[in-house]
């Protein structure tokens, strides 16, 4: 029986999150309750969404856990843009991230039109 786990994206998702945590540990540490715990908290949300909408029942649940890692994957790409800016991350490691998400990103938008497909001829 195959479950989330199985799934490319998750996996993606889970590297993702792996590398975002590392990224975390560089910001400074008057940022560890604030860009770097959002950071860390946005990165494993997206994961977490991902598992979740794929253990729904029906596609419209699974969708709006896919939106929501969309939403996620925008505001995990602006924390890590403003903490680029800040001089925090150099942009090797944040163009790292950025391409990472990035294919997440097209995953997730081939998995949402098989899901609006799905839910038209069921």
């Amino acid at each position: 029986m195959k479950t989330y786990r199985d799934l490319d994206i998750w996996k993606k998702g889970m590297h993702l999150a792996a590398n975002v945590y590392e990224l975390a540990k560089e910001l400074p540490e008057e940022e560890k309750f604030g860009l770097a715990q959002d950071i860390a908290q946005t990165a494993v949300s997206i994961t977490s969404n991902i598992a979740n909408g794929a253990e729904t029942e029906n596609d419209k649940e699974y969708k709006i856990f896919m939106d929501i890692v969309s939403g996620k994957l925008a505001r995990l790409e602006a924390q890590i843009e403003i903490a680029k800016r800040l001089g925090y991350l150099n942009e090797d490691k944040t163009n790292n991230v950025f391409k990472q998400i990035n294919l997440i990103r097209s995953q997730l938008s081939g998995l949402k039109k098989d899901l609006k497909t799905d839910a038209v001829t069921n």
